[in-house]
């Protein structure tokens, strides 16, 4: 099954998402629509969506690997983004 591609509008919930991510890492993300196609595409109508995770020259590989350290830093951002989507959120 397909679904129909799709880009994320920026604004206030785009915006949530570059705060938090650069008050973890400490720097903005870059937004791209370069990722490919993602299970995104099936719940964007019903939510607001973006896609975000690890990357790396592995993805998707037999041998597929990243640093324990992204791991951390980015269980650490879906939590944050989860606090302060909750906390206050984007209208």
């Amino acid at each position: 099954m397909s679904g129909p591609s799709f880009v994320t509008v920026p604004g206030k919930f785009t915006q949530l998402v570059s705060d938090t991510i650069a008050g973890i890492i400490g720097q903005a993300p870059f937004f791209s629509t370069t990722g490919g196609t993602s299970d995104a595409r099936f719940i964007k109508d019903y939510c607001p969506v973006v896609e975000l995770g690890l990357v790396g020259g592995t993805m998707h590989k037999t041998d597929e690997c990243v640093a324990l350290s992204e791991i951390a830093a980015l269980t650490d951002i879906y939590a944050a983004l989860l606090i302060a989507y909750f906390k206050k959120p984007p209208a």
